[in-house]
């Protein structure tokens, strides 16, 4: 019976709703440095970089080249995502999923756990208000998910904080212009080890990274773990980029 089979699609999508929530903080707390490589069809400053995607496939890519964690880019307008991305993600690996998105109201933070996600994204200077992202950021964790709080700045730094974030994105990416300035990682850990020397917080390097030089320069300098997108969805072969950015074949 066709009813059957509906209830039993949805004790398996219970099974995924109602189990512990993956650490991306476990994952990124590991020696060495930690990649979360992410799932996306496009993006403002790269158009469309692969539209038609098999999400289980790339995961189990990704997964076998020793990414840490998973990134879904679920933005419709501008990067050709949506949530069922996601929810395809999180089925298809044992890894922690990232939801990253523009998220401003609390209803998409409910919406990102109803679809599985482990870890979310706050965009602090999208949030612009301090109380505003520390209520998001609270409900993250009542909820029992992480989140990853991006700066760009030293004042956005300060106000992640002050905000009792524990894993913080420093994007190379200036969102208003879309360049991207490779030093920008190195001046903003110079920053933090200043206000914060003996952290427990994980701190993750964002855009810009495409070479194995990259990712020893960025390992140097402490960071836990790189999020690479764009690098990895244009590579035919993402396990073995993957391999060669850490170092290996």
């Amino acid at each position: 019976m066709i009813l059957n089979q509906i209830a039993r699609e949805k004790t398996k999508e219970l099974i995924i709703l109602k189990a512990p929530k993956r650490s991306l903080y476990e994952a990124l707390d590991k020696p060495g440095i930690s990649i979360i490589a992410e799932i996306k069809r496009a993006s403002p400053s790269a158009g469309t970089i692969l539209e038609d995607i098999n999400i289980p496939l790339r995961v189990n890519q990704y997964e076998i080249g020793g990414a840490s964690a998973i990134s879904v880019v679920t933005e419709r307008h501008f990067f050709k995502g949506n949530i069922g991305m996601l929810k395809e993600a999180k089925k298809a690996t044992p890894l922690p999923v990232l939801r990253k998105d523009f998220i401003i109201d609390k209803i998409q933070v409910y919406e990102s756990l109803f679809a599985g996600a482990d870890a979310l994204l706050l965009i602090i200077s999208l949030i612009e208000e301090e109380k505003k992202l520390r209520d998001l950021l609270n409900l993250a964790y009542e909820l029992g998910m992480e989140a990853l709080v991006e700066v760009h700045d030293e004042e956005e730094l300060i106000t992640a904080l002050k905000c009792d974030a524990k894993i913080i994105g420093f994007n190379n990416r200036n969102l208003k212009t879309m360049t991207v300035d490779v030093n920008r990682c190195e001046h903003l850990m110079s920053f933090f080890k200043k206000l914060d020397p003996k952290s427990k917080r994980k701190v993750v390097a964002e855009s810009g990274m495409k070479t194995k030089e990259d990712v020893k320069r960025l390992k140097e300098l402490n960071f836990d773990g790189l999020l690479i997108g764009e690098t990895l969805m244009r590579s035919s072969s993402p396990d073995k980029t993957i391999r060669s950015l850490l170092g290996g074949e």
